[in-house]
């Protein structure tokens, strides 16, 4: 049988196009495949009928690209949002967290655009119209999931979407820190204020009568224990460290709050002030308020040490009128008064006296001064503003006594009459 010739383009009948067996390796001649690659690849001119695979691979490389292409996630970053500030409010109702946040985009500080902030552990809310780059917005946390020890991620950050009409919304992650924190106090703050009460009060002298004990019974309708610190002079005094209690879910406890007793001029708190939270490390301070009855208890215990000292006397010496530079008033009349202080069973220490009343101007009445006591007396110069219209004069003075083991105060009675006389005098000149 004649074989026919081979041409240029096949290879002679019974060879391989990648040449001989023997010669296959890294050495070994290019073959057909080689050669029809080295024609595409200079560009050189290839048969029609071996085109059709370079198409076809172009074109499958082609159609891949734009696949590829179209499932690539792409982000623009429209907001950068950032939290400035958060600050939370509990007052009587549910907490609530105000939040400002700023973008630098222009979307932001559209005033059509609608801002709304939420989270996973936050309710969501509508923010303000746009103050330069920032705007407010309130969200309400989610005490459920908040009062739990356990801290999640999402606690810490809040999602803000911005929708302007005809276009499409735009979503952004904000990190938040701060927020946990005060959210969990604004929670804890609410729950003691809402559950904890005051269901008895008794009292009684501590350390020789310096301090006036107020034991106090709790009661709590919380689901949750509240430990409770009592805020008194332990925060501000080198004394034994302020009582604790453990008020168990639904149940009661006791513990102790500390008031000066010498300071027999200030009037009973209306609440007791506690530091709370879920553990000993507190959280928040919260008053609980007393009711008149048991502040009246507390007043009488005080009372009760009060009266073991005598009140000091206050006696006018003399008086003198001066200049009235805070006013033109041809009526005002400033008055110094040479009060004589005596304070029984007292040898030394500083006399203060002041005024708690103050004038339609905001002045003191009486503007106090300071001496010392020496045998128990001490002599006083304060500064009387009145008007000659006036039909008034003070009754009591504010008087203080320093020493070195301790402080004393009282409302100490005045020489009405004799203030009387003095104020016609002044006026008549």
């Amino acid at each position: 049988m004649v074989r026919p010739r081979a041409t240029d383009d096949e290879p002679p009948f019974g060879e391989s196009i990648l040449g001989p067996t023997e010669q296959v390796g890294a050495d070994a001649p290019r073959g057909r495949i080689g050669a029809w690659l080295d024609h595409a690849l200079a560009g050189r001119p290839t048969p029609r009928h071996r085109r059709w695979p370079l198409l076809v691979v172009v074109a499958a490389i082609a159609a891949a690209a734009v696949v590829v292409s179209q499932q690539r996630p792409t982000t623009t970053p429209l907001l950068a949002v950032r939290l400035l500030s958060v600050h939370a409010y509990d007052g009587t109702g549910a907490p609530r967290l105000s939040v400002v946040l700023a973008s630098p985009g222009p979307l932001w500080t559209d005033a059509l655009a609608v801002v709304t902030v939420h989270g996973s552990s936050y309710s969501g809310g509508t923010a303000s119209t746009p103050s330069g780059p920032s705007r407010q917005a309130w969200v309400a946390p989610r005490c459920g999931r908040l009062l739990e020890p356990a801290t999640r991620a999402q606690d810490e950050e809040l999602q803000v979407t911005v929708a302007r009409p005809g276009s499409p919304a735009v979503e952004e992650s904000v990190p938040a820190p701060g927020l946990r924190a005060a959210a969990r106090a604004a929670c804890w703050s609410s729950l003691a204020a809402r559950s904890l009460s005051v269901h008895e009060v008794t009292t009684g002298p501590q350390d020789d009568g310096r301090w006036l004990g107020v034991r106090v019974g709790l009661a709590s309708t919380a689901g949750v224990a509240l430990h409770a610190t009592a805020v008194d002079v332990a925060d501000v005094d080198t004394i034994a460290p302020a009582d604790r209690a453990l008020v168990p879910a639904g149940g009661t406890a006791e513990l102790t709050f500390r008031l000066p007793a010498a300071d027999c001029a200030s009037a009973v708190p209306y609440s007791i002030p506690l530091a709370i939270g879920p553990d000993a490390a507190p959280l928040v301070v919260v008053t609980v308020p007393m009711t008149e009855f048991q502040r009246s208890s507390v007043q009488a215990g005080r009372n009760a040490i009060c009266a073991r000292a005598p009140a000091p006397r206050v006696l006018l010496r003399s008086s003198r009128s001066g200049q009235t530079p805070w006013t033109s008033d041809a009526a005002a009349r400033t008055i110094a008064l040479e009060l004589g202080v005596a304070v029984p069973d007292a040898r030394g220490g500083t006399v203060q006296v002041g005024d708690m009343a103050a004038t339609n101007d905001a002045r003191p009445v009486l503007l106090g001064g300071q001496s010392e006591l020496v045998s128990g007396r001490a002599v006083v110069t304060v500064l009387w503003s009145t008007y000659c219209t006036d039909r008034q004069v003070p009754s009591l003075v504010a008087l203080r006594l320093d020493r070195a083991h301790g402080r004393r105060s009282w409302l100490a009675a005045l020489p009405v009459e004799d203030l009387r006389r003095v104020r016609a005098r002044a006026c008549s000149t």
